[in-house]
């Protein structure tokens, strides 16, 4: 039993320009700045946390730090911006779009709730790419129970526990990461709750 605490998805305006063939080199390596940067903040928020991570928030975070580090995703992203001449945020979007898309044609349960590490790793670079700082459940005021479309992997991991009373989202399912992360804390979760 708690207060609601409506935890609505932060926006990130994506621009889209087209990007001078003599200009691409610096986009990549912009967009791989940016891909370095969200690397190094994910192991800096696992030393941080090293001594109150659960194993599976350790196998969280070490994920999305191998998916940044992955050379074919990057690759992916990479030919997106070359071939349509767009600028690195557009790219990033664009690509997450078309990875997303093809997981959810998937019957595959598992697979179709990797979405959220997609979309969580595609955050976490657009917010470099575009210098925002983005905001998290780290500092609750007072006990709720969340409710939200969808709790992001990284979301779920810097949340303040110990105010959580309860989660209710639209997305997600039993394998999914915030499932694993409710249940080792013992905060009880409703998952796929629609509208």
């Amino acid at each position: 039993i708690g207060k609601v605490f409506l935890f609505l998805e932060e926006k990130i305006d994506i621009p889209r320009y087209d990007i001078e063939p003599d200009k691409i080199e610096a986009e990549i390596e912009r967009l791989r700045r940016a891909f370095e940067a969200a690397k190094n903040e994910l192991e800096n928020l696992k030393i941080v946390n090293s001594g109150i991570m659960t194993n599976g928030e350790c196998l969280l975070i070490d994920t999305h730090i191998m998916m940044l580090g992955d050379p074919d995703f990057q690759e992916k992203i990479d030919n997106y911006l070359i071939v349509n001449h767009i600028n690195a945020e557009a790219a990033v979007f664009e690509s997450i779009k078309e990875f997303i898309a093809d997981l959810s044609l998937s019957n595959n349960t598992y697979a179709k709730e990797r979405i959220s590490d997609f979309r969580d790793v595609a955050r976490r670079v657009l917010g470099k790419l575009t210098a925002r700082c983005l905001r998290n459940l780290s500092e609750l005021s007072e006990e709720c129970i969340v409710v939200s479309r969808d709790i992001l992997p990284s979301d779920a991991i810097v949340m303040d526990k110990s105010k959580v009373r309860g989660l209710v989202m639209e997305a997600g399912g039993r394998t999914s990461h915030t499932a694993i992360i409710a249940r080792a804390f013992g905060i009880p979760a409703v998952l796929g709750v629609s509208g």
